[in-house]
């Protein structure tokens, strides 16, 4: 269920004219990394996205909490089902459809 709704907001995101591209940990590369970047209007965003009962590796929650000390745009996706999730940011938690991740997303991170 992650990876399809990952796929529909990402496809919703390049429709809106953002450029996203997969960050996949492998061997030579930083384990922890969020999922996706997007570069949209200016911003470079980090997008982490979690499935209802996915949770956080102790790297990816460092690296999340470095970020949000040096003002980097990022940001976790918990989903809650195929049409909405929580999206936590440095300031917080909000509630938003899934219409609504894919329509805000520049100004909510």
């Amino acid at each position: 269920m992650e990876i399809k709704f990952t796929r529909e907001v990402c496809k919703g995101w390049r429709a809106r004219g953002a450029y996203v591209f997969a960050v996949v940990g492998g061997e030579r590369q930083i384990s922890g990394l969020p999922d996706r970047v997007l570069w949209f209007r200016g911003k470079t965003i980090w997008v982490e996205f979690k499935g209802p009962n996915g949770t956080l590796r102790t790297n990816q929650r460092l690296i999340i909490k470095e970020a949000w000390k040096h003002d980097v745009h990022c940001a976790i996706v918990w989903m809650d089902d195929m049409n909405s999730v929580t999206l936590q940011t440095k300031n917080g938690y909000i509630p938003l459809t899934k219409k609504e991740l894919i329509d805000e997303i520049e100004w909510r991170v």
